[in-house]
This record gives C-alpha cells, structure tokens and sequence, in this order.
C-alpha cells in the first residue's frame, strides 16, 4: 500500500493489472519492476499509473496516448475517440471479418475494463472521462510526439520540433491570456516544423483577432491527415489557406457553421483518402456535389441531417461505406437505382425510402440485401402520402426485401400490402422491431422473436388486441401510439410474466383502450407477498389521448418507477409522478368532473417515499 500512496485510482489500476495474471512470476515481476525506483513525493501515484500503462498492449498504448490531444476533464463519445484513432492509422483489424470501427469499440471497451476511461451517461448516451492524473499520464507518455497549446500550460523550451501531433485549447481566456495563447503560437512557429504536423485539433471559440495567426502559422501544413475545426464562425480557408492541398487527409470534422463555404464540399470531393468525414452543425441546407461519390475510401459519412445522404449521387462506388442512413429510391434520373446498393457490402445501417418505386422483384433483387452479412439496422420506408399505392406489388416486393437472419433492428413504415412478409418471425428474427402505418390485417410472429428488447407500433388499423408473448419476458422498451382500434391485453397460453424486465411503456392516442396490461393481472400485493415482481424494473411511463382508459389507480409504484406522464384519460386530465437521484418525489394530480376521490387514481398505501411533495 505503500507504493499505491493511499491512492485507490493507483489502486484500482494496478489491482487490474494484477488480476490480469494471477502467477506468482507476474505478481513479482509488477512489485519489483524498475519504474516504482521513480517515484517521489513529488510525482506521487505516477509510477503506479505508469506501471499498468506499460502493460497495455501496443496499440491500447496508442490509443490512450493521444487523449492528450483532449482538454482535460473532456467527455469523449465513442464515435469521436475511435474516428481519431482511425485517422490516425492506429487500429489494426483483428479477425477477417471484423471493420475498423469494431477494432475501436473493443479497444475502448479494453481502456475502460482497465481504468484508463471511465463510462459516464450523458444525454441518454454514455460518454468517457479520464481522469485527471491519467491525462497527465497521457501528456507524459505522448510528449514526444504530441503537443498541447493551451494559454497555461505548454512550455516552448522542451519541444520537440519534429511533432507530428498539435491540439489548440481556447476554453474561456480574456484578452490578456488570449495575447499570452498569441506569442506561445509566434514563438512555436519558430521552432515547429508545421509542413510535418499529421494532426490539428482545435477546441473552443476562436476569436477573429486570432484567425490571422492561425492562419500564417498553418499556412505550410501540407501533410495533415487528422483535421477537427470545433464551433468556428469563420471561413476555414481563413485559416488553412492551402485547404485544397490536403489531399493526405483521413479524417476531416468541420464544426463550423459557415453555409457561404458550400464550395468547400467540391474541394473535399478530391480527398481520395478520406475515411471519415463529419460535417457537424456546417452545411445544414445544401445540396451535395455528384462529385462526393469520388471519395472510394470513406466509411464514415456523418451529417447535421439524415437527409443529406439521400443527396449522394452514384453512393454505389463508396463500396467501404458503413451507414447510409437515407437512400431514395430513383430520387433522380440517375444515380439512385436500386442497383446503387449493389455492391455496399459493408453497410451496419441501411434506410430505403420511397420503396414504392421498387416495381419487380428483378429491381428489388439488385440492392442484395439478403448478401449484406454485415448489416445490423434496416429501414424500409414508403411514401405515405402517395396518392397510388398497389397492394399486390408491394407484397411482392417486401416479400423479397429479406436481409440476412442475424439483423437486429427493423423499421417498416407505409406499407400497404394486406400481410406481413413471411420471413419476418420466421428466418429472421430481430432484437428491435418497429412497425407504422402498415396495412397488415395481422401482426408477424413475435412470439417466435425471442431477442426482442424493444418494440414500438404506431397507426396499424386492424391492430385490435395485443397478445403478451412469453417472448416478451426480455423486452425492454414497448410504445403503442395512434392504433385506432386497439382495445385491449391478451395473455398467450405459456405466458406466465408480466414484463420483468420493461423499463418504459408509452401508449398513445387509442381511444378504445379500456384498461393496462397490469391493470387486470394485478392485485396489489399484502405484505407477505411483496416479493411478487410485476414490472419489477418499469422506470417510465407515459400515457396520453387514452379517453376510454379506466383503472388507472393499478400502477406498479416499483421502487425503480422513476416518472409518471398521464394525461386525457377517463376521470383524470393530468397526473405526473417523478423522482430525482436523492429520492426526492414530486406527484401532480389534476382530475376531471366526475373523479369522485383520490383513491380512484393512485393507490397511496403503495407510496411510501418520506420527501413527497
């Protein structure tokens, strides 16, 4: 414990370590290795961090390094950090099969399983955090090649003039630090020899007293292959006057907003190698050039608007992309074929939309979805205000549209043939299934679809009952909106659960629904009987435009129900029911005319919560 300083960051990393081998020879090796010989007062833990850093394989080392490049404290997406570490050509993919991005996900999944990121929920997405220590870690093991100008911290001295790597922080500076942040930059220029940089990140607001800098200092940087501009308000030509002279670049983030640079896309159009490209807030209401196709290398196109890739013209030659989020069908003359999808073998997110366009199996045949091994999220859209719509084709044609049997998502929407494929349930069975304004007379199979975690229905007509499958017992998300007959709940003959694990349940506008799936399967529980689990993990529930709705008291108040949004059902207007993270509780109550007592909406013996106000 000695060495560890009382530390339980130092700690829990080195404790990983140890547990990654459990021998006497590897125990020994780590306790008598020669970096504890190091260690001061003054760099504390550091040894320790060191230790287990020198363990990671070689490319995890790469990885984590260049979190240097970061503001410390920075909350990461998984997106941003394995794009980067793709730019700069430090994944190396493992299996046959297996893409660049899963080669970074598992990477990253590594770092955090060891300590070197931390998994935070952000915004309903998990983000990454280092920790402070291991980003000074991460400046110490990358100073060789890796360099971060922030207004308080580089020192010009120590440089080494051969840096391939160079991050720009202006996170809240006054005029004075601003100056300060402007000699570092003159005096680095001196010294840096910009035509090697392959990297160039820049955080925070620039001011435009500064782009004159940024730009005579970059005016050589001709051999860049990372680029990430963030929340500039500027021409990026302004600062990289040779902009279309970055012809090595891999990896390319404009964050600014400046649509007059709609010209730029032409530019970028010549960057051959371009693998990722992501447009941020920029570029919200243009039109791609047809001339985007020429980029054969990119994987990756990230866009303000899903739309924006139904503009890409011939998107069959970028046969190493991975998410075309909208493809319209024979949106043009040319270059929106079916065929375009052809040979797209890489695609792990596909969206077809005006599928009404498809005629023949012959066309339908042509985007080999079946072939698309690879393939995980899968929409299939039709125009829903079409004013033709032939039933019979289209039942042919959805009944040729089958992916592979492993997809995990599926949307359909707009379908009016009179069945669902037969596929569907069948050969292939899916972890995510939504369905809207299908014509269905009956729904698929979805007992047989035992991966269900998430199910989501809206404006299906002949839907009148729904039947609580026994597959359901793993379903995590259901939503029931605009089912105009929906009327009410049937239990399967092997169900024998009430969703033990769902976590949120919405229903919407279904005027006919008289009662909750729990409303009556349960009785509220005596005290010997607590342990029954209805709804055990239920977090939220939302129910609206239900008026015929009754019963509404049988809500399972479980210990994890975290909020409540009810409104326009029989006898109430609104009730609204939260909890916060220190169990304090708030519950709104508004009733109609005819509510007589409380008690007919909620059932206070089962909330016990001291705080409720």
């Amino acid at each position: 414990m000695e060495k560890l300083r009382g530390s339980p960051l130092a700690a829990k990393t080195v404790g990983i370590l140890l547990s990654k081998d459990l021998s006497l020879h590897h125990w020994r090796s780590v306790l008598e290795s020669k970096e504890w010989e190091t260690q001061t007062d003054a760099n504390g833990i550091m040894p320790a961090l060191k230790l287990s850093y020198d363990h990671l394989p070689f490319q995890h080392q790469q990885c984590f390094s260049f979190s240097a490049l970061f503001p410390e404290d920075h909350k990461y997406s998984a997106t941003q950090l394995i794009n980067l570490w793709i730019g700069l050509g430090i994944l190396q993919s493992g299996a046959r099969n297996q893409t660049l991005q899963l080669t970074g996900s598992n990477n990253l999944k590594d770092l955090v399983a060891w300590g070197f990121f931390r998994e935070e929920s952000g915004g309903g997405y998990p983000c990454y955090v280092v920790h402070d220590l291991l980003h000074d870690l991460a400046l110490q093991v990358a100073s060789h090649e890796c360099l971060t100008v922030h207004h308080s911290s580089v020192r010009l001295e120590e440089i080494n003039p051969n840096m391939h790597h160079l991050s720009i922080i202006i996170d809240h500076v006054d005029k004075i630090s601003l100056e300060k942040l402007e000699r570092q930059l003159r005096k680095l220029k001196a010294s840096l020899k910009v035509k090697q940089l392959h990297t160039l990140l820049l955080f925070g607001e620039v001011d435009e007293s500064f782009v004159s800098i940024l730009g005579d200092f970059f005016r050589e940087a001709n051999a860049l292959r990372v680029l990430r501009l963030d929340k500039i308000s500027f021409s990026v030509e302004s600062i990289l006057h040779n902009f279309s002279k970055l012809v090595h670049l891999r990896y390319l983030y404009l964050g600014t907003k400046c649509e007059r640079e709609i010209h730029l896309l032409l530019t970028i159009s010549r960057f051959y190698h371009l693998r990722i490209l992501c447009l941020g807030s920029w570029c919200q209401n243009c039109h791609l050039p047809k001339e985007l196709s020429n980029l054969v290398n990119m994987s990756r196109f990230y866009t303000p608007a899903n739309e924006l890739h139904s503009d890409i013209v011939n998107v069959g030659k970028l046969r190493l992309l991975e998410e075309l989020k909208i493809f319209r069908v024979n949106k043009k003359n040319e270059g929106f074929e079916p065929s375009q999808l052809e040979h797209l073998m890489d695609l792990r997110e596909l969206g077809i939309y005006n599928v009404e366009n498809i005629h023949t199996e012959e066309e339908e045949a042509k985007t080999n979805l079946g072939e698309k091994v690879h393939l995980e999220r899968l929409t299939l859209d039709w125009d829903s205000e079409r004013s033709n719509a032939e039933p019979g084709v289209e039942a042919v044609v959805l009944g040729s549209l089958q992916p592979h049997r492993y997809l995990q998502e599926l949307c359909i929407r707009g379908h009016k043939g009179s069945s669902c494929p037969t596929w569907l349930g069948d050969k292939v069975t899916v972890e995510s299934l939504h369905l809207s304004g299908v014509s269905w007379q009956y729904l698929p199979p979805l007992g047989k679809m035992w991966g269900l975690g998430k199910v989501i229905l809206k404006h299906i007509a002949a839907l009148e009952e729904f039947v609580i499958e026994q597959s359901f017992c793993r379903l995590i998300r259901l939503e029931l909106v605009g089912l105009e007959n929906f009327g009410k709940w049937v239990a399967s003959q092997d169900a024998d659960h009430m969703f033990p694990l769902l976590q949120v349940l919405i229903i919407k506008d279904c005027p006919k629904l008289l009662e909750l799936p729990f409303a009556s399967q349960i009785v509220y529980p005596s005290d010997q009987d607590r342990n029954i689990d209805w709804f055990p993990k239920l977090q939220e529930l939302q129910i609206e435009k239900c008026p015929e709705l009754l019963l509404v008291a049988h809500i399972p108040w479980t210990e994890t129900l975290r909020s409540v949004n009810i409104s326009d059902v029989k006898l109430l207007e609104k009730l609204s029911y939260s909890t916060n993270s220190i169990s304090e509780c708030c519950l709104v109550i508004a009733g109609k005319d005819d509510l007589q007592g409380l008690d007919e909406v909620v059932a206070f013996n089962i909330l016990t919560y001291p705080d409720m106000s």
